[in-house]
Order: C-alpha cells, then structure tokens, then sequence
C-alpha cells in the first residue's frame, strides 16, 4: 500500500468535507466539520450536471477543430467509410478515426432530437465522463478515499480543462485514453490485478485517437519508473507490463492495417508525416514550438493546480523515492511536457493529459494549505465570481437598449454592435446556476479544501454565464454560420459547384454544412467547369484569383473577425462582338445551330 493513504472506500460527496475522525490529525488546516445533507447533495449533482452540459449544446461548429471534425463525421456517415477520414472529398490523415467514430454513433443516435453537430458532440461528453470517472478512482487509489472528488474538483476547475473538453475534437478522446493508462499504472502501483489491461487499453486509445504519442509518453513513463523503484521492477509488474503490451497491440494493429491495404500512400502520409514528420518538425504541418512556450503557458493553463502541485511535489521530496504515488504523478508529468517541448509544434491544447497527473498532485496538499492561505484564495475565487456577477447588469442594459455597450477591449473579439435577445431556457439555466452558487458559498468556510471549492465553484459560474445568457453573441464571433448564409443567397439556386482557393480545412466543411454546395480545390493549370469561386485571404484579395477572367461578387467575414475575408468571383462571360472579334483573327467558322421544333 502506498504510505499516506486513507482508506478504500469512498464517501461520495462528503470526500471534500472534513469527517469527524480526521480532526485529530488535521485539525489546524480542516476547519469544522460540515455533514452532507440533502440539499448539498442535489448541489453537488446540479452543479456536475451544469459542468457537463453546458457549452455542448447550444452552439454551432466552433473555429478551428470543430469544423473539419464535422466534415469528417458527415463523410463518414455519408459514405460508410470507416478507413479513410475525409474533409470536403479530400483524405484527411492527422488523426486515426476512434473519435469519429463515437462522434458518428452519437450523431446518428440523437440527431433526430438534435442538430446534426450538437449530437455529434455529444460524444464529447461521454469521453468526459469517462476521464472524470477514471480520474476519480486514480485520486483514491493513489492519496486515499477521500481524495477522489478532490482530484476530479481539482481537474474540473482548471482553465484550459473546462473549455477545451467541450469541444467535438480528438484531443477529447485522447484524454481519457491517458486517464485509463495512468488508472492502470495506480492499480499496478497499489499492486492490483488487471493494471497492465487498463494501461494497454488507455494507450490503445490514445493511439486511435492521436497516434503513437499516447503509446510513446505511457511507455517512456513506465520506464523512468522502472529505473526509479524496486517497486516496479517486480515479478508482478513484468506480468502488467507485458499484459498491457498484448492489451494495446489489437488497438494499433487494425484499423493502420485496414489503412495500408486500401493505400500505402495514405498508411505514409498518416504515420510517416503526421506523426513522426510533425514531431521532429521536418514535415511543415501544425503550429509551430517556440522556446519555453508550455512554462509560459501552464500557468494560466493549469491554474490552480500547478502550484498547488508544485507545493506537494517540495513538501514530500523527502520521501519521493518510497512514494509511488509521488513518483508516479511527477514521471508521468514531466514526461508528458518533455515530449511537448521538444516537438517541433505545440498548441496549448496539447497539454491536456499533463493536467491529470498535475491534479493528483494538487489534491495531495489542497487540504492542507494554511488557513491564512485558504482565506485568501477563497476570497480573490469569489472576487473572480462577481465580475461574472456583475455581468448580469451588463446584460440587462444590452437587452433592454438593443445593442452592445461599445467596450474597445472586445473589438477583433466579439461582434459590435450586437443585439441580444431573450431565451427562457438559457435566463433560468444561468439563474439557477447564480442561485446554487450564492447558497453554497454561504457554507464555503466549513468546507475543507475551502480554496479550491470556492475557485471550482467560480468557475463554473462564469462557465454557465457563457455558455447560456453570453452564447449567442461568442457563438455569432465563432461560427461561420452568418458569412456563409449571406454566401448562400448570392449563389443561383440549386447552388452550383463552387472552386476554392487558399480555403482551410476547417472552413470547407462549414461550406458544405451551411451551403449545401459541391467543393472543388481551384488549380490554374487544370480547367473546371464552374463559373463561382471563392477565396479565403487575409483582408488581401490575391491577384492570382481576382484578375481577368474573374469578377468580384462578393466580400464577407466572419462578425468581429478581422484578419479573415472571404471573396466570391464568378466567371466573367465573352460578350458575342469579342468572340467574333477572336474567330476572325483565328480563321475558324462560325456555326449557327437552329434549335428544333
């Protein structure tokens, strides 16, 4: 057994209240002891339900993931193609398809109820919960029984969680995949059967989710901690080991074989250039890394857990070498943001899985900061709560003027001006969401963990705000809904096909959902036999498209958006004096064809 554990059995939501029999020991960092009742159970499952569902629905395809991640579901549901994810017609190989494919289940399973994109997305969700389940059991087996939903909170509350785990994108998947490998590894430490099945399905995962980078970062881990500890290098932990090697191989041997036999060159293009090529940057594909970017990153990322867990990692450095649950928390994230440091791209978003050991961590000394401390982050989490609090009068004064209150702050960000208008459901959401959070913070200083509490519960007021009474102004700057209706109505009916040029992967999908237009890439050197093309520039139209032969008709972008502009052309057509004009210099001969009668 680990050394500091407390216990096997859960307590539900009384895990972030001080039971009685704690008092002795932790008595100067607890303060009292608060018992559950009825009412803060059903705040507990309010505000979980509030957490999940809020900002999956409601919304279109956000910029820039959601977008070509809608088009390869849609190609998929169209054609039954199950090898070969496709964006707009065209091969689209960054990613292996398991996300897809839940995302397609859940598409076809509810978008009789819902629009295809939000049942789509409700995939997402089911990866969350499943991240948030996992993550809980890795809290107690590793700090004790009273520390799962502390973990979870802890998770749940940072920035760069609650945003990016709404979203319909791999990385969603990929998440639980490392949260079922690390679930495994903590069963493999506390010396439990089945460790080496849940790490080798969690890497398996990873891999149809990402590629080899969920294999890679669990396999380097668990040989930094076979070097670390005897603990692992057991006869038992070879039996996990070599368990959770024949766990994974099913998961990374069928689906890149179905994809070799149907094309080798499509079997290259996915791991040759988007996994080792885009690792070692000498394949140009992804943003591109910068010197230190995930130090400067993390902070705001990981908030609050990162220096919470760079508290325990000082406070226990002691024991570290007989501390498998320490070893396995801080193996596994300084192997994770290694590997993203060294690659030749880098995302904010790629920094997900580290925020799950990280959590852990910080779960290990969120009870135990002083009470000074405790205090004062409690009261800047509730600072932070009433500038959203605030936003309600800001609301209301939009609602009632009819437009935007011109803030400079948000020009490039968000539309100006805009009007708001009045949705039952998102005012009683966002009400009921303001209401729990003024009862339960009124309790907030009996609770144990009261920092963290109070910064979870901030965030998710501010989260439901957003994703209710402030959705449709964000969704209106997001969302390619709006140009590409006005596309649509300056376009003959039925829509022609339509040639692009320099359109993204994300846009061209949203073409295709909104417009219902047939997409053709523009190439100079090969004829196309449509008459409207549009151009995707940067506020610049290009004089490649918009020289002869080409008329403008159109120009629009996205609402606040000020670097994107999409340019409409349609063909220019010969008038008849030109084209006798070239016949007579040319010779040929005219021919007049007399229709029938």
């Amino acid at each position: 057994m680990l050394e500091g554990g407390d216990g096997a059995q859960g307590l539900g939501a009384n895990e972030l209240i001080h039971d009685a029999s704690d008092t002795a020991t932790h008595a100067s960092s607890r303060g009292r002891t608060l018992k559950l009742g009825a009412a803060w159970g059903i705040a507990v499952v309010v505000a979980a339900t509030l957490y999940v569902f809020a900002g999956l629905v409601g919304h279109d395809p956000w910029k820039q993931d959601e977008g070509y991640t809608l088009g390869i579901i849609r190609h998929m549901l169209a054609s039954r193609d199950w090898v070969v994810p496709a964006v707009a017609g065209e091969p689209f190989m960054e990613k292996p398809p398991l996300y897809y494919y839940s995302a397609a289940l859940s598409a076809w399973l509810f978008s009789r109820w819902l629009p295809l994109h939000v049942a789509a997305r409700v995939a997402s969700g089911f990866w969350m919960l499943l991240t948030l389940w996992l993550t809980w059991r890795t809290g107690e087996l590793l700090n004790g029984a009273r520390k799962g939903a502390l973990t979870v909170a802890i998770l749940c509350g940072s920035v760069g969680f609650i945003y990016n785990v709404h979203l319909l994108f791999t990385d969603v998947a990929l998440l639980a995949g490392f949260a079922m490998g690390f679930y495994g590894l903590a069963r493999i430490a506390m010396r439990m059967p089945n460790g080496g099945a849940w790490l080798g399905s969690g890497a398996g995962i990873g891999f149809m989710s990402k590629g080899v980078f969920a294999p890679g970062a669990l396999g380097v881990t668990c040989l930094l901690l076979i070097g670390l500890s005897q603990c692992w290098r057991t006869g038992e932990a070879r039996r996990q080991w070599l368990a959770a090697i024949s766990w994974m191989l099913p998961w990374a041997i069928f689906w890149p074989t179905a994809l070799y036999l149907r094309s080798s060159s499509l079997f290259t293009e996915w791991f040759w250039d988007n996994n080792i090529g885009r690792f070692f940057g000498f394949v140009d594909l992804g943003s591109s890394n910068e010197p230190f970017y995930y130090f400067k990153t993390l902070p705001w990322f990981a908030f609050p857990m990162l220096p919470l867990a760079a508290w325990t990692v000082w406070r226990e450095r002691a024991n570290g070498t007989r501390n498998a649950a320490l070893q396995l928390g801080v193996a596994s994230a300084l192997v994770l943001l290694t590997i993203l440091s060294v690659s030749a791209t880098a995302r904010a978003l790629y920094a997900l899985p580290a925020l799950i050991p990280l959590s852990w961590l910080a779960a290990r000394s969120a009870v135990a900061l002083p009470r000074r401390w405790q205090t004062g982050l409690d009261y800047a989490s509730r600072l932070f709560a009433w500038l959203f609090l605030g936003s309600w009068v800001l609301w209301s004064v939009m609602l009632a003027g009819g437009r935007v209150i011109d803030l400079s702050l948000l020009h490039g960000k968000l539309p100006q001006p805009f009007v708001l208008t009045f949705d039952a459901r998102s005012f009683t959401i966002a009400a009921l969401a303001t209401v729990l959070y003024v009862a339960a913070t009124a309790k907030l200083h009996q609770v144990a963990a009261r920092a963290t509490v109070s910064w979870v519960a901030a965030l998710l007021l501010a989260w439901t705000l957003l994703t209710t009474i402030w959705l449709p102004w964000i969704d209106t700057a997001k969302s390619y809904r709006q140009p590409f209706t006005e596309l649509a109505a300056v376009l003959p009916s039925p829509p022609p096909c339509l040639l692009t040029w320099a359109v993204g992967e994300s846009e061209r999908p949203m073409l295709e959902y909104f417009v219902h237009v047939s997409l053709k890439t523009y190439d100079p050197a090969v004829p196309a036999n449509c008459d409207y093309m549009l151009e995707e520039t940067m506020r610049r139209p290009s004089p490649r498209v918009g020289g002869a032969g080409w008329a403008l008709r159109w120009q629009g972008h996205r609402p606040g958006d000020d670097r994107e502009l999409f340019s409409l052309y349609v063909r220019k057509r010969p008038s008849r004096s030109s084209r006798i004009e070239e016949i007579a210099e040319t010779g040929a001969t005219i021919e007049t064809i007399t229709p029938s009668r």
